[in-house]
């Protein structure tokens, strides 16, 4: 029953978008970190000791060691990262929910492209 033991690690690579732990720097976790327990974009030199501190423990768990400094991966903050909004139409939204055929059928009996559905099963 492995799926209830679930993988630290994996679990980990989630808050990195998924890169190789290799892709992952000290300084990238302590940015993730420091938005975790500060709230902060960035770590400022007062919490340097108690980051550090956390990075062994995480490390001890995973049992694996960050590279010092930064790597390229970017960590998920979601309070700090920016929301990419796309506008779409009312249309976007109704043409899937008015094109199923349990919803035309009762909404349009003599839909043409219900008929030949039907055409076709027969």
């Amino acid at each position: 029953m492995s799926f209830l033991r679930p993988d630290p690690q994996q679990y980990w690579l989630l808050w990195f978008k998924g890169v190789h732990f290799e892709e992952i720097g000290g300084g990238n976790v302590k940015e993730w970190l420091a938005w975790g327990f500060f709230n902060k974009a960035s770590w400022e030199a007062e919490d340097n000791d108690e980051l550090k501190e956390y990075i062994t423990e995480l490390e001890n768990s995973l049992g694996r060691r960050f590279v010092s400094g930064r790597k390229a991966a970017t960590p998920m903050r979601p309070t700090l990262d920016d929301v990419n909004i796309s506008h779409k139409s009312l249309l976007y939204y109704i043409l899937p929910v008015a094109t199923t055929e349990p919803f035309c059928q009762h909404t349009f009996p003599l839909a043409p492209h219900l008929l030949l559905l039907q055409a076709a099963h027969i």
